[in-house]
């Protein structure tokens, strides 16, 4: 599944069948490199739903297994930005090459594990993901090593 097919898909509680929100990006984390939680929107503020309460991504809604909590409410503004998210922002291996811009993150949607990196033309391994900051996504320099093998 890709990052870009969750934006602005509701994010449901299974409980109630409550809409918490809208989600509006994927926080990354490496090592293993997988979505550590979503991003949503709900009114004026951004919230994270960890990934570990992620019940099901439909075609229509995220299912999540519990709303989140108050200290995983993130301020506006600046949180658009949000280190963890990797859309839009530089990828820049490991020795300083800048690859091209995040365009999309491609991830499982059953355990949340990182497939895919990608950019304009092509495609970096999620799991040489090394760190997502406020500026860059930074794989290793195998990843790009791998991407030219395939090629």
């Amino acid at each position: 599944m890709l990052s870009s097919d969750l934006d602005g898909r509701r994010v449901v509680l299974v409980s109630t069948g409550e809409t918490l929100g809208k989600v509006t990006g994927l926080l990354l984390s490496p090592g293993p490199a997988r979505v550590q939680a979503l991003r949503i929107r709900t009114g004026a503020h951004l919230m994270t739903v960890p990934w570990g309460t992620v019940q099901a991504c439909g075609p229509d809604a995220v299912m999540v297994r519990r709303a989140p909590d108050a200290d995983e409410r993130v301020s506006g503004g600046a949180a658009e930005a949000a280190p963890g998210d990797a859309m839009g922002k530089s990828l820049v291996t490991d020795q300083g090459d800048r690859l091209g811009e995040v365009r999309d993150v491609e991830f499982d949607p059953a355990d949340g594990s990182l497939l895919a990196l990608l950019t304009a033309g092509d495609a970096f391994h999620g799991t040489q993901l090394v760190g997502v900051g406020d500026f860059a996504a930074v794989i290793t320099s195998d990843a790009v090593d791998d991407a030219s093998a395939a090629d």
